[in-house]
């Protein structure tokens, strides 16, 4: 995915200090203002990856004075009606459904808030 958006920006905003990449390789960085992708836009059944709390942890938290995060249309109703299977041994806790609880209340809370724009192409 990093490849295919690097792709279709411009050369110049590259060239000047743009920088596309994944939310593991943020750890411990900041910029000014961050541009992210809510991780679980780009799939329609969440899966413990995508539900992991840490993505969610350092995407929001990497800006400094804006932040502005895409999603699909399809990310509320994807969560709402995600049921998600507990894969954990007995007595381990249950990260996917913590993380889908976790993933619900932040994209509710930026609804809740009309924190949310629809754009037409």
């Amino acid at each position: 995915m990093n490849a295919a958006i690097r792709a279709k920006l411009p050369q110049e905003l590259l060239a000047s200090g743009l920088e596309v990449d994944t939310p593991e390789r943020w750890q411990g960085r900041e910029r000014p203002e961050v541009f992210t992708a809510n991780p679980p836009s780009g799939i329609e059944h969440s899966g413990t990856f995508h539900l992991e709390t840490g993505h969610l942890c350092v995407m929001p938290s990497r800006h400094q004075t804006a932040l502005l995060i895409f999603s699909r249309d399809h990310v509320f109703s994807t969560l709402n009606n995600l049921m998600p299977s507990a894969t954990q041994s007995p007595g381990l806790p249950d990260d996917v459904g913590s993380g889908h609880h976790i993933h619900q209340e932040f994209s509710r809370s930026h609804s809740d808030r009309d924190r949310g724009f629809t754009l037409s192409e």
